[in-house]
């Protein structure tokens, strides 16, 4: 289904990513790993097709056409959704208005009620979106955004990071949930707890690591984990170099 072939790609003339590739079909759990700054948020934005992000050089095909020179609309619109890391808070809209608008477009909020009911958002729709809200809260409200999009690409950006255990375990439920309905996720993260869990459930297809804009290594869980686990992010790059 997602197929990124060689990407380059630069940010304000500083390049960040340097020949990345990777492949991922329907129903597919893709985890991206990697220390601060080897470009892993910039993949998924590139993906999405942000502005500020250029591409050097390679595509990104999704089921087999070229959609590197598409708008972030066009992908929308052919079900490829962004999860950011930091959900911006919305002054004067609660998240009940910004579901009924969204409905509009996606289909009725019902289609996607095991997502509402895993992540436990009811007890948030009259509120101001994100505004007020713990780490925890706004990861949860944004993922059920993210789902309410219907996607068949889900781009998730740490919605992990700085989370609560409860948190965790929710969003582990949906990712389990996402893949038996044959979204393909692309997912950052560093919480190995959650990782392992969903190693441990085989609901994770292939681990890749990043480091310095490079994809150094991609493989099986347990293999990555146990590498990763002896060797750290450095010493899988310098074992793979070449």
């Amino acid at each position: 289904m997602l197929r990124v072939e060689d990407l380059a790609v630069e940010i304000g003339g500083r390049r960040i990513l340097q020949g990345v590739s990777l492949e991922a079909g329907p129903g597919e759990l893709h985890v991206v790993m990697g220390p601060n700054g080897a470009g892993k948020s910039t993949l998924l934005n590139t993906i999405m097709g942000l502005r500020r992000y250029r591409v050097v050089s390679g595509r990104v095909l999704l089921q087999g056409e070229d959609i590197t020179g598409r708008p972030v609309y066009e992908r929308a619109r052919m079900g490829v959704a962004l999860a950011h890391q930091f959900p911006p808070a919305l002054k004067g809209l609660t998240l009940r208005e910004l579901v009924s608008a969204m409905e509009r477009v996606y289909g009725s909020a019902r289609d996607v009620e095991w997502a509402a009911e895993i992540l436990d958002v009811e007890k948030f729709m009259d509120r101001p979106l994100f505004a007020g809200m713990s780490g925890g809260e706004r990861k949860r409200v944004e993922l059920y955004l993210t789902v309410l999009q219907r996607p068949r690409v889900a781009l998730l950006d740490e919605p992990d990071s700085g989370v609560d255990i409860e948190t965790l375990e929710r969003i582990e439920e949906l990712l389990v949930g996402l893949r038996e309905r044959g979204v393909l996720v692309l997912l950052v993260s560093h919480t190995m707890y959650m990782l392992e869990k969903l190693a441990d459930r085989g609901a994770i297809d292939r681990v890749h690591v990043m480091v310095a804009g490079r994809l150094v290594a991609s493989g099986p869980p347990g293999e990555v984990f146990r590498e990763l686990r002896r060797a750290g992010f450095q010493g899988i790059a310098r074992a793979h170099a070449g």
